[in-house]
């Protein structure tokens, strides 16, 4: 919830972006008048002009009533909170990039080859449960006779 409350302001910014260029694509194809022919050297230098003016004047926290020092603040936020976005998303592209991949494969009951082989392709944190490799008979063999009721009693001869 708490992501999606913090991502609105982006959204927003984004979308009134792309409506108003839907929307200057719309009332160009009404206007029928015909636009004098400028070079792409000028429409450059406007588009940097038109970009650079943007910035400056961008304000994703206006109010209603405003003084020149609440816009002022406001701007300053807006380039903050692009700031911290932007770097955001490079951090955790940079970190998803560099991230190791980890993989875990559990191989029960394995023969020694198998062992031997896994052990040799060299990664980097091969772990066996095992402790060892021999294990004692008295650790998973017990032995308890049970004797016939006969051999089972003790004859005191006189």
């Amino acid at each position: 919830m708490k992501q999606s409350i913090s991502l609105l302001p982006t959204v927003t910014l984004i979308l009134g972006m792309i409506i108003l260029v839907i929307i200057r694509f719309i009332l160009r194809l009404k206007d029928r008048t015909p636009r004098p022919r400028i070079s792409s050297e000028d429409r450059l230098r406007q588009f940097k002009e038109d970009i650079r003016r943007k910035g400056i004047e961008l304000n994703m926290f206006q109010e209603d009533l405003n003084t020149d020092r609440q816009i002022r603040y406001q701007r300053y936020t807006t380039r903050f909170y692009l700031f911290l976005l932007a770097s955001s998303i490079v951090g955790l592209t940079v970190y998803k990039f560099f991230e190791l991949s980890i993989q875990i494969k559990r191989i029960t009951s394995p023969v020694e080859s198998e062992f031997v082989e896994l052990k040799s392709q060299s990664f980097r944190s091969f772990s066996c449960s095992c402790s060892s490799i021999l294990i004692p008979y008295s650790e998973f063999l017990t032995i308890q006779p049970q004797y016939h009721q006969l051999c089972s009693i003790t004859i005191n001869a006189l």
